[in-house]
């Protein structure tokens, strides 16, 4: 019969082990964070050359309220980035339609 040698204190076993973290697949990251603010940005700004004085003046106002409602949800990632993207297509959608 075999023995099992003595563990000396500290020595981790299987069962006290520490797990390594799992990354989720879809985990979302700062580079993903960067990429869709540069996008939703360029979109702003696209938009907002398009329109006359006046009206930059009151979609600039929109844009603030938004960006308010945006930041409730500033440390939850994965919202933010949804709100972000979205806003970059509505953005770009009334671009191309011209719907401003």
């Amino acid at each position: 019969m075999r023995r099992a040698l003595p563990l000396t204190p500290g020595t981790p076993t299987p069962e006290s082990a520490p797990i390594a973290p799992q990354t989720p697949v879809n985990q979302v990251t700062q580079r993903d964070l960067k990429e869709a603010e540069r996008l939703l940005n360029q979109a702003y700004d696209d938009l907002r050359q398009s329109l006359s004085p006046q009206d930059q003046e009151i979609f600039k106002l929109q844009e603030l309220e938004w960006l308010k409602e945006r930041n409730k949800v500033r440390n939850e990632r994965t919202e933010y980035l949804r709100m972000t993207e979205e806003r970059t297509q509505e953005l770009n959608h009334m671009l191309t339609r011209g719907e401003h």
